[in-house]
C-alpha cells in the first residue's frame, strides 16, 4: 500500500497494479480450481487444485521479488541494470501468462482447454473457469503493452546495455 500511494500515477505504481491483478487472477485461478475439484472430485482435478494452490502461493512472492521490485528500483535510480532485469524476468513472466491462459489438463491453471473440457460437464463450473480463462489472456495482453511501455522509457532516457553490464560488473566486484 505504501509503494501505491509513493508511486501513484507513475510507471511503477502501474506496475503495482499489474502485480496485484496478477495476485487476484491467481487467486481466482485457485478458486476456479476449487469449484471444479468440488464439482467432480476425481484425482486429474485435484492434481490441479493442488497445482493451483501451490502456483498461489509460489507466483505471488516471486512475482514481487523477480519482477515488481526490479522495476521500482529501476525507476527509482534509474538503474540499467535493473531495466534488464525486469525485462527478462517480465518476459519469461508474460510466457507463464499465456501458458495459464491455454490452460492444459493437469497444471493448475484453469484456461482455455481445461474450461472447455469442464464446461462440456458442468456448464456454471465451466464459466467461471471461462472468466479466468480471460482474465489471463487479458493479463497477458497488458503485460505485453506494459514491457513495450517500460521498453520506450528504457530506450529514451538513454540507457544502454552497455551500462547494465558496466552496473552489474561495479556491484559484483
Amino acid at each position: 500500500v505504501v509503494i501505491e500511494t509513493r508511486f501513484a500515477g507513475t510507471a511503477a505504481g502501474k506496475r503495482w497494479k499489474i502485480y496485484v491483478s496478477t495476485f487476484v487472477i491467481l487467486l481466482l485461478n485457485l478458486v476456479a480450481c476449487l469449484a471444479v475439484f468440488a464439482s467432480d472430485g476425481s484425482s486429474d482435478n485435484g492434481i490441479s487444485f493442488g497445482l493451483s494452490l501451490a502456483w498461489f502461493f509460489v507466483w505471488t512472492p516471486m512475482a514481487f521479488l523477480c519482477w515488481y521490485w526490479p522495476i521500482y528500483k529501476a525507476f527509482r535510480s534509474d538503474s540499467s541494470m535493473w531495466f534488464m532485469f525486469f525485462f527478462f524476468i517480465f518476459f519469461v513472466q508474460i510466457g507463464v501468462f499465456i501458458i495459464s491462459a491455454v490452460g492444459i489438463e493437469k497444471s493448475g491453471y484453469s484456461g482455455f482447454i481445461y474450461a472447455t473440457e469442464i464446461f462440456g460437464k458442468n456448464k456454471p463450473v465451466g464459466a467461471i473457469c471461462l472468466v479466468v480463462a480471460g482474465l489471463w489472456t487479458l493479463l497477458a495482453v497488458i503485460g505485453a503493452v506494459a514491457l513495450i511501455v517500460v521498453h520506450r522509457h528504457y530506450r529514451s532516457s538513454g540507457l544502454s546495455v552497455a551500462q547494465a553490464k558496466g552496473e552489474l560488473k561495479e556491484k559484483s566486484m
